[in-house]
């Protein structure tokens, strides 16, 4: 490997390879991705956007799956049709609201449907950050939480 060209990671300040894309060593890579996610949703109208992605994944199998259900509980026989006429009428539901639907369906449905769910979630996640070009000041945010990351995990081994 050729360290002669004197990059270093933007991270660490090791020396890196003229061969490295982004500017992140190796052994912060994962520091680095984690603190760009937490600054990334850090943004309440990111956050909100992935959260509608994430229901409208969610809701169309929670109204099909509970559609024909006869609830027993005063709470169920109200929520269910309260969240399925705001989905239908705004488009929209609360993070704890799309949290409650997502643990009916992890009782009723196959796993292999809520897997797919969240490979999908996981997918759009990382497209959206990848997508994301941080200025200035949010790219300082997410160095200095890498090198934390970076030296708690450090000092975890």
């Amino acid at each position: 490997m050729d360290f002669s060209g004197g990059r270093t990671c933007s991270v660490c300040g090791s020396r890196i390879t003229d061969g490295n894309p982004d500017g992140i060593g190796v052994e912060c890579r994962a520091s680095y991705s984690k603190a760009r996610s937490i600054v990334f949703f850090d943004v309440k109208e990111r956050a909100f956007e992935f959260y509608g992605i994430k229901a409208s994944l969610v809701m169309p199998l929670f109204i099909e799956t509970f559609g024909s259900v006869k609830f027993r509980s005063s709470f169920k026989k109200s929520f269910y049709p309260s969240i399925v006429e705001q989905w239908e009428e705004k488009g929209f539901i609360s993070k704890k609201q799309l949290e409650i639907c997502e643990s009916w369906l992890y009782y009723k449905v196959h796993y292999s449907h809520l897997q797919e769910i969240e490979d999908e979630t996981n997918k759009m996640k990382k497209l959206l950050i990848e997508q994301w070009k941080p200025n200035k000041e949010e790219q300082e945010k997410i160095t200095n939480l890498a090198n934390k990351f970076r030296h708690e995990f450090r000092d975890a081994s």
